[in-house]
């Protein structure tokens, strides 16, 4: 069955769009608390970060042993050297969280978007990993979402994505990984856009940018298609 990423939390960021919601202390102390817990965690290899890299191959690829640290292989997850480690300096471990929740929650969507990093990139194949990094930058960028210590408050932040952040503390009350959530619905957006224009991995900057435009309307305070069919 397509994943179906609460259909109710539409309409909640429907009605958003013409107002600020409101969000208490609480629920805001715990959006913080998450991003402060996942985000700017840089790879150390002195922990077990490189098991969860190992652990989201293994849920791509459940039938291949994992490969070492260094491998041509791992472009085969769609890192673009034969270090994974390397692409990850941006988003840190984030995007393999993200990428490892969408695997477990939704594994059929999971295996579905997994097998087009197979592909040759000339027949419709996309890098995967390299795409959930784009995609955690994008949520991130576009709810300009912030550690506590470099955290954007009411008055720094544009109005879009102040209404859009108050939102989703609203939904992480409902669920706690509605941040995740909403990185499977926006992936999985990408996928379809990916698939509908058949475009090759050249174009895979331009869909970003598309994936971004029409379907991350969080800026505003919607996202249009929070109910994503892979």
């Amino acid at each position: 069955t397509a994943a179906s990423v609460k259909t109710s939390w539409s309409s909640r960021l429907l009605e958003s769009a013409g107002k600020v919601p409101r969000a208490t202390q609480e629920e805001e102390e715990a959006l913080q608390a998450y991003l402060d817990t996942h985000m700017g965690v840089q790879f150390d290899a002195a922990s077990d970060h490189f098991e969860e890299v190992q652990d989201l191959w293994t849920l791509a690829f459940p039938h291949r042993a994992a490969p070492p640290r260094r491998d041509p292989a791992w472009k085969d997850l769609g890192f673009q050297g034969d270090d994974p480690v390397t692409d990850l300096r941006g988003v840190g471990m984030l995007s393999v969280r993200l990428l490892s929740f969408f695997a477990r929650r939704y594994p059929a969507e999971f295996q579905s978007v997994s097998a087009r990093s197979m592909c040759d990139f000339a027949t419709g194949g996309y890098p995967l990993a390299c795409a959930g990094v784009n995609v955690a930058y994008m949520l991130i960028d576009a709810l300009q979402l912030r550690r506590s210590s470099e955290s954007v408050t009411a008055s720094t932040a544009s109005p879009k994505a102040h209404k859009a952040r108050l939102t989703l503390c609203k939904m992480m009350k409902e669920d706690a990984a509605a941040l995740a959530l909403l990185f499977c619905a926006a992936f999985c957006l990408l996928d379809k856009e990916w698939t509908a224009r058949k475009a090759t991995y050249l174009e895979f900057p331009a869909i970003v940018k598309v994936v971004r435009q029409k379907g991350m309307c969080v800026c505003c305070g919607v996202l249009q298609s929070v109910a994503v069919r892979c």
